[in-house]
């Protein structure tokens, strides 16, 4: 995705110098500007606040950062050296007026970085869609999770979610050809669970019809916490249903290519999960820059997420990584500088841990960035050595084997 080419040059760039003990800044920062929402996903972190799994806290109004703050992290994050900013939530689009107002603070001091609106659709009203594409956002993700009114709306346990959503695509199809804007560019997402896998073919065809540049389909995040959940629904994949992901994909790829439109997901069509390796690409090795034992050690890593990117929840809360949950860590930045947590004790006990190839963390094990981590690892290998990543699938995702 070209849009993406030049914040994941960035990110080698930095892990290199990071592999020779040259720290540098952020390049990916996930907020959320509010943890409310309209919606009750069966497998988000919306309905595990609602059924007191998460803390009530964290949808409290009273307890968000004020605009105030949220525009000081907007040029701190800039100035330290961000470059991809993913707006989340709860839904954010609640809070949109302070949200334009960071997108052209971050836009005058880092005109380059990528902005990145992840929403449900149910507030893109025509209003907001314009502002939005009169606004220098770069990208909407709309969160798709069924071809018709009866998956998705069942989903995410809102009647009347599908219509708005199909919508609010069509608002933004409508401004952008008003006023002439080819941005925000839009994507849509799904996450795939047994309700909704047969209809993959179908939403990459509801992307196309919104103009869409890419389609996402990821995996179901499955932890602990959501399962009770996932079970009583059965939305968990059956292993019959992951090997038979192939075939299903083949016609969402033949959609695309219909439609014009980049296809991608989190499952690996050339996995399936008895398979232990995936193998590189073969590229040419002239292109190796770093021979430094250093950074061949690094490739040791467990992950590399606190190395170049970061979260900040609604109430303040950092997490060490961009796939973090926020409301575990101990950091608020209500406290301290973004600049001061980035090279603070938290986020270098972190890198350490990951540099000794384990984690502590729970939440690593059902990580939603597989994927990308898999990659990263993948062409940082390709500059330095012939090592090859392995990965490993199970029944709740992936995971890098070191």
């Amino acid at each position: 995705m070209d849009i993406y080419r030049g914040v994941h040059d960035e990110i080698k760039e930095r892990l290199c110098k990071w592999a020779v003990s040259e720290p540098s800044g952020p390049v990916r920062m996930v907020f959320s500007l509010t943890e409310r929402c309209n919606f009750k996903c069966l497998y988000c972190s919306g309905i595990l606040i609602h059924g007191g799994i998460y803390p009530e806290e964290l949808i409290k109004k009273e307890n968000e950062l004020s605009k105030k703050k949220w525009i000081k992290i907007a040029k701190e994050g800039a100035k330290l050296g961000v470059k991809h900013w993913s707006v989340l939530g709860g839904e954010p689009l609640l809070r949109y007026k302070t949200l334009l107002r960071m997108i052209k603070i971050i836009k005058k001091i880092s005109p380059e970085s990528v902005i990145e609106l992840n929403t449900n659709g149910w507030f893109l009203t025509p209003d907001i869609a314009k502002k939005l594409v009169l606004s220098e956002c770069d990208l909407i993700q709309l969160s798709i999770d069924g071809s018709n009114a009866k998956t998705h709306d069942f989903l995410r346990g809102r009647d009347g979610s599908f219509d708005r959503l199909v919508n609010a695509g069509k608002q933004l199809m409508f401004m952008k050809r008003k006023y002439g804007k080819e941005k925000p560019r839009v994507h849509v997402n799904t996450v795939i669970n047994s309700r909704n896998y047969y209809e993959l073919p179908e939403l990459a065809s509801l992307a196309g019809s919104f103009e869409a540049e890419v389609f996402i389909a990821n995996p179901m995040r499955v932890q602990s916490a959501n399962i009770p959940w996932i079970k009583k629904e059965n939305l968990e994949l059956t292993k019959e249903q992951i090997n038979q992901f192939p075939k299903i994909w083949k016609k969402v790829e033949n959609i695309g290519k219909q439609h014009n439109i980049d296809v991608c997901n989190g499952i690996d069509v050339n996995v399936t999960p008895d398979e232990k390796t995936n193998e590189l690409h073969e590229e040419d090795k002239s292109k190796k820059v770093h021979s430094h034992e250093a950074v061949r050690s690094f490739l040791d890593a467990f992950c590399f997420g606190p190395f170049y990117s970061l979260a900040i929840g609604a109430t303040g809360k950092v997490g060490s990584c961009a796939s973090s949950i926020t409301f575990l860590s101990p950091v608020n930045i209500r406290e301290k500088s973004l600049k001061e947590i980035w090279y603070g004790n938290y986020f270098e006990s972190a890198r350490k841990s990951m540099l000794n190839g384990e984690t502590s963390l729970e939440e690593c094990k059902t990580c939603g960035i597989i994927t990308q981590r898999f990659n990263i690892r993948s062409q940082l290998s390709d500059l330095v050595s012939e090592k090859r990543p392995k990965i490993r699938t199970h029944r709740y995702g992936r995971e890098l084997e070191t």
